[in-house]
């Protein structure tokens, strides 16, 4: 893969949580001149277009097991999710780097799955880092409300049987937060059973930005050759992300946001970033949307000398 050549998708989809909006997120983005200025990185940009849920109405109930079917539009999801998986699969299938804009966060079940599965293929294992105010890994049953952008990372690991449940689970030996502030009960619980490494932000006001970058490479990478990144605009402060919508004030400021993903690329081991969560609906002068494009070229090596 080379990751001087990009293969974009979107991801129009906000069914998979609470609050319309971020489907024109993607579409947003690209509006703040996004090809323009990756080009001006020497990036060879390919947009693939967007993922819908066009086809869910195919999809028979009774196909969901009794569990699935507590997640709230879940013929949708399921729907959306698998078209995302098919655009991403087609990038890798190009030997591109799959830049992925959401949308809301159930795009990983999809999005995250494609790279690990392609990775398996290879014989080799991948490593998520997620960079969130959210732990995403509810199952149904303890998801409050019962929308699949909380259930994403439970997915990914395989937690969850079913419809949903990956070809090539990501190991949670390899899976790492980073920048958590709001855990349901039963993600705690089940972050502490599996012994996922969790970095809060306490955790980074105590060790800082780059330990807790260090420590989250370590455990994505660990028997691994690489990791996939997810980046949920809500880890930030409301402050400079007014457009979300799971705002809660406390998280990353303009400067360590950008130092993360600077950090990560720097590392040479991310396989994939996605951005998600930008609902424009909710933004103000393009605070959010602006901040989202900045945050992708320091992803993919912007810098200042």
């Amino acid at each position: 893969m080379n990751i001087r050549k990009i293969g974009l998708a979107g991801y129009s989809f906000d069914k998979g949580g609470i609050v319309k909006g971020s489907a024109a997120g993607p579409d947003r983005i690209r509006g703040r001149n996004l090809l323009d200025r990756l080009s001006r990185l020497d990036l060879d940009v390919t947009d693939f277009g967007n993922a819908k849920s066009e086809g869910s109405g195919s999809i028979a109930k009774d196909s969901f097991t009794a569990e699935e079917s507590e997640i709230l539009d879940v013929a949708e999801v399921l729907q959306a999710t698998q078209n995302i998986k098919s655009i991403v699969s087609n990038i890798l299938s190009e030997e591109k780097f799959p830049l992925v804009l959401g949308g809301d966060h159930s795009i990983s079940i999809g999005s995250v799955a494609a790279v690990s599965e392609k990775r398996q293929q290879e014989g080799k294992k991948t490593g998520l880092i997620w960079i969130d105010t959210h732990s995403d890994i509810n199952f149904p049953a303890t998801s409050p409300s019962k929308r699949a952008f909380g259930m994403s990372v439970a997915f990914l690991a395989g937690l969850i049987d079913g419809n949903f449940k990956p070809v090539a689970p990501i190991p949670m030996e390899n899976i790492a937060f980073i920048g958590l502030r709001d855990v349901d009960p039963g993600e705690r619980k089940i972050i502490k059973e599996n012994e996922i490494s969790a970095h809060t932000i306490k955790d980074i006001d105590l060790n800082g930005i780059q330990k807790t970058v260090e420590r989250a490479i370590e455990v994505a990478s660990k028997s691994t050759d690489g990791f996939v990144v997810s980046f949920d605009l809500d880890v930030c402060d409301p402050r400079i992300v007014p457009g979300t919508q799971t705002p809660i004030r406390g998280g990353l400021n303009f400067r360590e946001a950008h130092l993360i993903v600077e950090l990560l690329y720097e590392s040479n081991l991310m396989k994939s970033f996605e951005l998600v969560e930008l609902n424009p609906e909710l933004d103000q002068d393009n605070i959010t949307a602006d901040l989202a494009v900045s945050l992708i070229e320091s992803a993919l090596g912007s810098t200042l000398l």
